[in-house]
């Protein structure tokens, strides 16, 4: 049955690195660089160590007493295939499968893992096997890039002090699997009025306690989980779409950027909003003798704010559509006496209205008989 190797990931590293957008070198079996560049030279240890903790317990660096892990999943990596969907990592079959396996991981890697470091596990039978791989469990080759050897053939003691013997044959592909590191982002909010002059201050605030976001984003920072390499290396795109808040138009309503782990300044989502114009239509009626027409005058009408000032120019507006700025109401109309004509009413009072809607006001005039 074939034997397969497995990625676990684990922790934390402290510092976020840039990650160049290149591959680990991609060595092939009779290439003489791979035998100069990365195969095992005489003496150097560059064999992966089992390691401790929650995978088991090491006795003389690979020598167990438990068996460490039950089963592992994740992203597969076959050997010497396909390894260009994950920049950073190769994994080779040393002399085709008839000798130890190598991990070659470029040093920017690290960077994308929670404490800088994951774990590598090897399956035999029924049993699956972890190894430490960080910077510091491998010889470092040249182009930063690291080298691990997955030992064919190991030995160690079960829980019953038995030694056994270990032949991980056949091994043709890793998993990658754990915990990566999040990417960061923020979004901020910016208000104008009808004008275009910035809303500050506590107007500000009330506005900003209506804003909602997809996916449960918010203003200030937000985190985007990461859970697959290619993922973490090459970064993730995401949508950042505005709730509608009435009477505000947002100049953009929906933004896509690509966030990474690897970002050394957050990226700034902005959304601005332009408060919108509220609107008073005058609509005027006639009722007149048979035969008669519209005065050539028609009507005139005034328009006045909360604080009595015009909202219009100093000359009377004739019947339409006038944009007033809602904050401004309640607001009043009044009509101008027409000779002949009795009107309905001389003014209305206390109109409201929001930011982009419209409020109907209408006059309706007699001609005198």
């Amino acid at each position: 049955m074939k034997k397969l190797i497995f990625f676990v990931m684990t922790v934390a590293l402290m510092f976020a690195v840039s990650v160049p957008a290149f591959a680990a070198p991609a060595p092939v079996s009779g290439d003489p660089a791979w035998d100069v560049k990365y195969k095992k030279k005489e003496g150097v240890d560059q064999t992966c160590k089992l390691v401790s903790g929650p995978l088991g317990a090491i006795i003389d660096g690979v020598v167990l007493k438990e068996n460490p892990r039950t089963d592992a999943s994740g992203d597969k990596i076959p050997s010497n295939a396909h390894s260009a969907d994950y920049p950073g990592l190769y994994f080779y079959w040393d002399d085709k499968q008839k000798d130890d396996g190598v991990l070659l991981v470029k040093e920017e890697v690290f960077s994308l893992f929670e404490d800088g470091k994951f774990i590598l596990t090897a399956k035999d039978s029924n049993n699956y096997w972890g190894y430490l791989i960080a910077p510091w469990t491998a010889a470092k080759a040249i182009d930063g890039v690291f080298v691990y050897y997955i030992p064919k053939t190991w030995q160690y003691h079960d829980a019953k002090g038995k030694l056994q013997n270990v032949s991980l044959k056949n091994i043709n592909m890793v998993f990658i699997d754990g915990k990566y590191k999040s990417a960061w982002f923020e979004i901020e909010k910016k208000w104008f009025d009808e004008d275009g002059n910035p809303i500050e201050g506590i107007d500000a605030d009330d506005l900003n306690a209506l804003l909602t976001f997809n996916n449960g984003y918010k203003l200030g920072e937000n985190e985007v989980k990461i859970t697959d390499y290619t993922t973490a290396y090459n970064g993730k795109k995401i949508t950042v779409t505005e709730g509608a808040i009435p009477g505000y138009k947002p100049r953009v309503g929906s933004q896509n950027i690509t966030v990474k782990i690897t970002d050394e300044t957050r990226q700034v989502v902005t959304f601005n909003n332009d408060k919108q114009w509220a609107y008073i239509k005058i609509v005027k009626e006639w009722d007149l003798i048979p035969g008669s027409e519209i005065p050539a005058t028609g009507a005139l009408f005034y328009v006045y704010n909360a604080s009595g000032a015009l909202v219009n120019v100093d000359e009377p507006i004739p019947a339409g559509t006038y944009q007033v700025k809602s904050g401004d109401g309640p607001f009043k109309v009044v009509e101008l006496a027409i000779s002949g004509f009795t009107a309905d009413k001389e003014s209305v009072e206390g109109i409201t209205v929001e930011a982009g809607k419209t409020a109907t006001v209408t006059f309706n005039n007699v001609e005198d008989r």
